[in-house]
């Protein structure tokens, strides 16, 4: 190899010569020069820094197995054909700023620092691209104002990408069976073009923060990472996601998909081969279409505030939880498949509004959790729920129970949730849920006040007909009260109809009975008894008795018809 001066590689370099197994010290600097030639620079090792500004080639400049050890720059040029780097290593910088492109390639090599800046243009009048075919990156970044040229990542191994207040006019596609991509990020970007993420390994996230989609967004199946983040993130036009076990985490925050996110399932993927289940979180301000269907969901978290449409259908899932959340538009979950061996649900801290649940059988939860939460809204459509929730969970590492220092009392939180879920079966018209959680919100209710009038009224409902649900409680208080009351209206009487004794034969305790039994007759139809009342000169006792028990037997007959219509409309 031999060494040259910096000077002599510029000589060389404006003569038009190829620059082969050079050792170049020094900065070589290049100004204001136009190029008219092919230049290949091969084997060549450059110890200073290379720049490159304001010049214009006409032909294709190569660099090929070469070593840059300082900061490679270029400045406003102009490359009318290709720039290529093959198999070439820079240990510092290289820097492209307001460049002008027909084609650029990376093949091979390593790169410690690339960097884009400024405005990256495409060549008028012909098809343009920059491609990174191979090679090893450890950061790779863009901050340009604006980007005009096609961006494509068809190989390589990349430790970092990252895009920084662009406005990207082209289009931008990820596809290689040899690419590996560790972090990939865009912070304030502005696409207005179409987005392919086809066939790729990212073996870690890949985060969109304060991005802006013009043109439609493609996932597909093939392409693999660990995390998806969306957040503050506007998309005009669809974005697809195609799940096939490519997915760990799936994180939307403060979002607006005007037309749709639309996570599914299209070819059939066997969900139980799934080398990988997909954890979702929905957080922030959400808005516009989110449709997740036929996935394996193992945990959904939903929190923030939903003005937009968002639907959960046919997915897998095992663990369900809504919590600081106020929901002012549509939230459904439909047709939900269990697949875990303990499967919770938990609303907890939220308004969940009008959010639906259909074809859903909520007894098949371990946890079924509502908490301070108001859910007097729901609807139900061919869905079940269960006779009982809870209002924290039962294992600690779940973590949603109320503080200590929140607390007010357990019974009234309860009674609060099935008054809630009481009021939305109504709405719906739903009378055989409305009445049973109308009985628990009473339980609940008779454990929190304290003993008095109100208590005992409620114990009287709970015994009459449990509150609305049962007739035959009904008919069993009402003899049973009659029965109490006749044996002491009887006991009142001067001349008493029923009497029994152990010293009366067979006949006489016979004749007893029915006596007594006329007499509990009567004692039951209020019109016979005023006469038998006015012959039998009776004290001021029977009086009080007979009109206490007009007033208990009234009420028992009452409750009976209440619960023999608790179907019947009102």
């Amino acid at each position: 190899m031999e060494p040259i001066s910096a000077i002599k590689f510029q000589s060389l370099l404006s003569d038009g010569e190829d620059l082969i197994d050079k050792e170049i010290s020094g900065d070589v600097r290049i100004y204001a020069n136009p190029f008219g030639i092919y230049l290949l620079i091969e084997r060549c090792v450059f110890n200073g820094s290379l720049t490159l500004n304001d010049v214009e080639f006409n032909k294709d400049v190569v660099f090929r197995n070469c070593v840059f050890n300082g900061i490679v720059s270029f400045y406003n040029v102009t490359f009318s054909k290709k720039l290529e780097f093959a198999n070439s290593r820079s240990n510092d910088r290289l820097e492209i700023a307001n460049c002008v492109f027909s084609e650029l390639y990376f093949k091979g090599g390593k790169f410690n620092n690339v960097q884009f800046k400024g405005i990256l243009n495409e060549v008028a009048n012909v098809k343009t691209l920059i491609e990174f075919q191979s090679g090893t990156y450890e950061r790779l970044g863009f901050y340009c104002k604006e980007i005009t040229c096609p961006i494509q990542f068809s190989g390589g191994s990349y430790e970092f990408i990252f895009f920084e207040k662009t406005k990207f006019y082209n289009s931008l596609s990820i596809d290689g069976l040899q690419l590996v991509i560790k972090r990939f990020y865009f912070q304030s970007v502005d696409f207005f073009d179409r987005i392919s993420f086809s066939e790729c390994l990212i073996d870690g996230d890949v985060n969109f923060h304060n991005v802006s989609f013009n043109e439609q967004v493609i996932f597909n199946r093939n392409f693999t990472c660990d995390a998806l983040y969306f957040s503050n993130v506007i998309a005009k036009q669809d974005v697809s996601l195609n799940y096939g076990g490519n997915l760990s985490w799936l994180d939307i925050s403060t979002c607006d998909f005007q037309t749709s996110l639309n996570c599914y399932n299209y070819n059939a993927y066997d969900l139980a081969q799934g080398e990988r289940k997909l954890t979702c979180n929905i957080n922030g301000i959400v808005r516009g279409n989110i449709l997740l269907e036929g996935i394996p969901v193992s945990s959904l978290t939903i929190s923030g505030v939903n003005f937009g449409n968002v639907i959960f259908k046919k997915i897998e899932t095992h663990f369900i939880t809504i919590v600081d959340f106020n929901n002012h538009n549509k939230l459904t979950f439909s047709g939900l498949k269990l697949n875990g061996l303990y499967n919770v649900f938990i609303i907890f801290d939220s308004n969940v509004n009008s959010t639906e649940f259909v074809n859903i059988d909520f007894r098949k939860f371990h946890e079924f959790v509502i908490s301070k939460s108001e859910v007097s809204n729901i609807l139900l459509s061919n869905s079940i729920l269960p006779s009982k929730l809870q209002i924290g969970t039962k294992h600690p590492q779940y973590g949603y129970v109320i503080k200590a220092d929140e607390k007010i009392n357990d019974n009234t939180y309860f009674r609060e949730s099935y008054r809630q879920l009481k009021l939305a079966m109504e709405k719906q018209g739903n009378k055989s849920y409305a009445l049973a959680f109308k009985a628990k919100e009473m339980f609940y209710l008779r454990r929190e006040v304290p003993f008095g009038w109100d208590k005992v009224l409620l114990y009287l409902n709970y015994w009459s007909n449990n509150n609305g649900l049962s007739w035959s409680r009904g008919l069993i208080f009402t003899f049973l009260i009659s029965w109490i009351m006749f044996l002491l209206y009887e006991h009142t009487l001067i001349h008493s109809s029923f009497y029994w004794s152990l010293s009366i034969t067979k006949t006489e305790a016979i004749q007893g009975f029915r006596n007594g039994f006329d007499g509990f007759l009567n004692f039951l139809a209020s019109f016979p008894l005023f006469k038998k009342l006015e012959n039998d000169k009776n004290t001021a006792a029977t009086n009080a008795v007979f009109i206490a028990s007009r007033i208990l037997i009234g009420y028992g007959i009452y409750q009976t018809i209440t619960a023999f219509r608790k179907f019947g409309s009102k």
